[in-house]
Order: C-alpha cells, then structure tokens, then sequence
C-alpha cells in the first residue's frame, strides 16, 4: 500500500505491507511537519532546525519573526 499525503508546505509518500504501518508513519509525520505555524505569534514561517551540541543532536521548530523567535524543541 502507498500513501501520499500533503501537509499545509510540505507532501510525503509512504509505504507499507497494510494500514496499521501507513497509519503509523503518517502519525510520525503529522507530529513533528504538520505544524507549519508559530503556536506563539501565528507567523506562518517556521523553520526546521538541527543543533549540535557536544556530539549531541537537538531538534527544535523556529519562529523567523525577529518580534517573536519561538523555539519549539522537539524529543
């Protein structure tokens, strides 16, 4: 089974043997790229962002709008 699915800026393809696994991919996705807004200010450019600190990865979501600058971290 193949699933395209379109979020508000982005689209993805997923594949699996039967729904539950499409069904659980999709739940991943929603989760983390389907939040194309700033909860704080409503601004509707956010950016994905990846920080390394000491051999560390960091997640996090960002507000561009200088007045805002929202972090939302993600794990």
């Amino acid at each position: 089974m193949k699933v395209t699915y379109q979020a508000s800026k982005l689209s993805a393809t997923f594949e699996g043997e039967n729904q539950k696994e499409v069904f659980k991919q999709l739940a991943g996705f929603q989760e983390v790229f389907d939040q194309c807004k700033c909860a704080k200010c409503g601004c509707e450019d956010v950016k994905f962002v990846v920080r390394n600190v000491q051999e560390n990865e960091y997640y996090e979501l960002r507000c561009t709008n200088n007045q805002c600058r929202a972090k939302l971290s993600m794990g």
